[in-house]
């Protein structure tokens, strides 16, 4: 009774500081109002710069974006929607700038050389892991976790 997807106990996973872990559903809300705004700007770029260029920048734009919002606040705008938040998994502390870079290159990159086989293990291991890590969180040594109001 009780248990969540995972098969772990509704409410047992904490992170740094006592505060409840995300769930998978609310990290799949926040990466898909991300993925909207991503993708509106990487269409504006497709059409103003030629093709590969266009990819590149689109591509970029994503890294930069995930980047910035984990490393400065911890919160992208679909994580603050979602009222949730990307720390460190040592300290609950924001990972700062070189931590997010690491982060937000992790997944791509792992899906894009794989053949989005990464990809797919990235997302199961969200839905198996104790901590609610998915392979870019382990790789960075982050968490995501609830934040108040």
């Amino acid at each position: 009774p009780g248990a969540g997807f995972s098969g772990m106990a509704a409410g047992a996973a904490v992170g740094p500081g006592g505060r409840p872990l995300a769930e998978w559903w609310q990290r799949l809300v926040a990466v898909i109002i991300d993925g909207v705004i991503i993708n509106i700007v990487g269409a504006i770029a497709g059409r103003v710069l030629p093709g590969v260029l266009g990819l590149v920048v689109t591509l970029g734009l994503g890294w930069l974006y995930f980047t910035y919002f984990h490393g400065s606040t911890g919160q992208t705008p679909g994580k603050m929607v979602m009222k949730i938040k990307t720390v460190s998994s040592a300290t609950g502390d924001v990972i700062g700038m070189n931590g997010a870079a690491i982060r937000s290159a992790i997944y791509p990159l792992a899906a894009t050389f794989t053949c989005g086989l990464l990809g797919i293990v990235d997302g199961i291991m969200l839905l198996t892991n104790p901590q609610r890590q998915s392979l870019h969180d382990k790789v960075a040594n982050t968490l995501v976790v609830t934040v108040d109001g």
